[in-house]
């Protein structure tokens, strides 16, 4: 089989992001004669990071399959440090730019910038299992990663990256943003960072949050100090949207919205629950 033939609609994607112009903004070598292409290079990184483990030596075995000639892990390395991840970086950004934001969203216009949070945890080869350890058992610790991703919405581009191992998970990392959001910001993320006292310390220095409700969290009603009985609420009024204190101790003052999904969602919710259970 043809390598190009095992491909075809990861090669026809990397030309809807458009790889020429990521190639045009990146320090990568278009010269001739150059053996890595842009192409084969992203074929072959998507093609490695699918694996159940991606390494330097699987990325090389891919670049030799599409290439046609030998690759080594050094070789990998080595274009790595000069445009390749860049060029990665680029293309990645510009696949998110087109999932999240197809349109201006008026909006978020009113934040100077809109950063998306989460991590994800790819799995490494067992020798690096000390410097990321992953999930134990019997035969020992497995080696997995987790990167914490920014993304930036109204530009379209990566704010930060954080390598970390599994074993730091999210809640763990709720705090770490501080260092990335300012003043204005407005930072979306899901339930893995809830932690009502950190997001005493967003509001503090002025950082706008978006996040889903940790249902186990008591609300009050911020007039009367009583607390809210959320379900007994919303079956009266149908939604809600104003302001409640959150947290038995912690008592922090956020804007509650809560409004009717399409029976479709909701049925798909429930049937996500009863299997949870």
């Amino acid at each position: 089989m043809e390598p190009q033939d095992v491909n075809p609609s990861l090669e026809a994607n990397l030309k809807i992001i458009d790889l020429a112009q990521c190639v045009r903004q990146c320090s990568w070598s278009t010269r001739r004669g150059c053996k890595i292409s842009a192409l084969n290079w992203c074929l072959s990184l998507c093609l490695a990071g699918g694996a159940d483990c991606c390494s330097l030596r699987l990325v090389a075995f891919h670049l030799g399959l599409q290439g046609k000639f030998t690759a080594s892990k050094n070789a990998v390395c080595k274009r790595l440090a000069k445009g390749g991840e860049k060029l990665l970086e680029s293309l990645l950004a510009k696949a998110l730019t087109l999932k999240v934001a197809p349109s201006p969203i008026l909006a978020l216009e009113s934040f100077p910038r809109v950063l998306l949070q989460d991590s994800t945890c790819p799995a490494l080869p067992k020798a690096l299992s000390e410097d990321f350890p992953g999930s134990a058992n019997q035969s020992g610790s497995a080696a997995t990663m987790r990167i914490q991703a920014y993304f930036e919405m109204k530009h379209g581009v990566f704010a930060n990256f954080k390598l970390a191992s599994f074993r730091d998970n999210d809640q763990g990392s709720t705090l770490e943003a501080l260092e990335v959001a300012g003043k204005g910001d407005l930072l979306i993320r899901d339930l893995g960072y809830f932690a009502l006292e950190a997001f005493r310390e967003y509001i503090d220095k002025g950082v706008h949050l978006l996040s889903r409700l940790q249902l186990s969290s008591k609300l009050f009603d911020p007039d009367t100090g009583e607390e809210i009985d959320l379900l007994a609420r919303l079956r009266s009024r149908g939604s809600i949207d104003g302001e409640v204190l959150a947290g038995g101790r912690s008592k922090v003052k956020m804007r509650l919205v809560a409004v009717p999904v399409p029976e479709k969602v909701a049925n798909e919710r429930r049937r996500k629950l009863r299997a949870k259970r």
